[in-house]
């Protein structure tokens, strides 16, 4: 599974240069937005190269309840772009590598990877887009028992677009993704980490039709298939019905927002449990600028989750943040935020002599400031502090972290 995620990745970003999510014209649009890079040739290619070095001081390296451990840790982000526009098409791909220096605890000294690409080419009458993202992290906080497992995912899609008239545009797309994890410790019994590798297919199909000049309805039909590589696991297919909006509401009020219905239905396995989902589910957000220099932005989401804990084989999850900049002329900016996420799951376990339906509140606060000192070099500077609580208690943890960092580049 390890070889055949790497090779697919690497077909997919050298063929198609396929990335999702572009945050604009590079990968380091958000440190350096200024930054026009280097032009290749005589087309308007560009070549965009930065490196960020970021020093975090954190209370709570572990991520454990008591007991906590202090460390300072360096992160070295270089990071490299190419955008390729010609006529009304463009192909652009970027990767970041960052790698994580404990003063202390050298152990935890690890290197995470991040590739994208994407390839959008128009036509007369359609639209082809071709997207990927890989990357190969660990983070404590993404896993439900806040170990460190190293982990790669491979996000591909491919999209065909059309526009019959004004009002009335259709969008189909077939995704792949892929998830690994690097390692064998168990779980649950003989259930290990390497037994929730998975590669989901899913089928989208959106019918979008404009109710006003820049505000679009959307009707949406997703429906997915995710296969795991061991039979200890639970494979499933889900359909989720949606119905959103995106563009313009206001001249002060912009939203990308879905929801809808998810059924997913999983079949028997040798351990894992095969509860069904069903239930309501939404994903996107709202962006609402009272001024030129104001911004709140909110971002809500609920779904199921593949599980890593114990036999469970999905969690229900729903998360919300809010967050506010302001921007102090044109170079300094203050963004203070704060998230809340709930996670439920489908059947009892037990931990510590006690039996439950285990439910984890998360929740973090904290504010950044940037400064774009010049269009080749930024600072950033940031307190957050995260939080866990749990009805299973052993699951509760508390950190506090605090971040400085600089951006160059071009």
């Amino acid at each position: 599974m390890r070889k055949k995620i790497a090779l697919v990745s690497f077909m997919v970003i050298v063929m198609f240069f396929g990335s999702s999510a572009f945050p604009a014209d590079h990968i380091l649009s958000y440190d350096l937005p200024k930054s026009k890079g280097v032009q290749i040739g005589s087309e308007d290619a560009r070549v965009h190269v930065g490196v960020k070095t970021k020093g975090l001081l954190d209370d709570n390296i572990y991520l454990s309840k008591s007991g906590k451990k202090l460390d300072y840790i360096t992160i070295l982000e270089p990071m490299i772009g190419v955008t390729v526009p010609f006529d009304d098409n463009r192909i652009m791909a970027d990767y970041k590598f960052s790698g994580n220096f404990y003063s202390t605890y050298h152990k935890e000294n690890h290197l995470d990877h991040m590739a994208r690409g994407l390839v959008d080419l128009n036509f007369t009458e359609y639209k082809l887009t071709i997207n990927d993202q890989y990357s190969m992290f660990t983070n404590r906080a993404s896993m439900e028992d806040t170990e460190r497992v190293q982990q790669q995912r491979n996000n591909f899609r491919a999209g065909f677009s059309t526009q019959r008239d004004r009002k009335l545009g259709f969008d189909v797309g077939y995704s792949n993704k892929i998830e690994d994890y690097f390692d064998k410790a168990k779980i649950y019994g003989e259930l290990t980490y390497a037994d929730r590798d998975s590669m989901s297919h899913i089928f989208d199909m959106q019918v979008l039709y404009n109710i006003a000049p820049k505000t679009t309805l959307i009707l949406e039909t997703d429906l997915g298939m995710i296969d795991y590589t061991s039979k200890l696991s639970s494979d499933s297919f889900y359909v989720e019905p949606l119905i959103g909006v995106q563009g313009k509401i206001t001249n002060k009020i912009v939203a990308n927002l879905r929801g809808g219905y998810r059924y997913q239905n999983y079949k028997k396995s040798d351990l894992v449990i095969n509860t069904d989902y069903s239930s309501f589910v939404v994903r996107g957000g709202v962006d609402f600028t009272p001024t030129k220099d104001d911004l709140v932005n909110v971002v809500v989401e609920r779904n199921s989750y593949e599980s890593t804990y114990k036999n469970m084989n999905y969690y229900s999850g729903t998360f919300t943040k809010l967050s506010y900049t302001h921007n102090f002329g044109k170079d300094l900016s203050i963004t203070p935020y704060g998230s809340y996420e709930i996670n439920d799951y489908p059947k009892e376990t037990t931990e510590s002599g006690a039996t439950k339906y285990r439910c984890d509140q998360l929740f973090d606060v904290g504010a950044t400031a940037q400064y774009f000192m010049k269009e080749w070099i930024s600072f950033e500077g940031g307190y957050t502090y995260k939080g866990k609580s749990s009805n299973f208690s052993e699951f509760d943890y508390g950190d506090n972290r605090v971040t400085l960092a600089v951006t160059v580049g071009y």
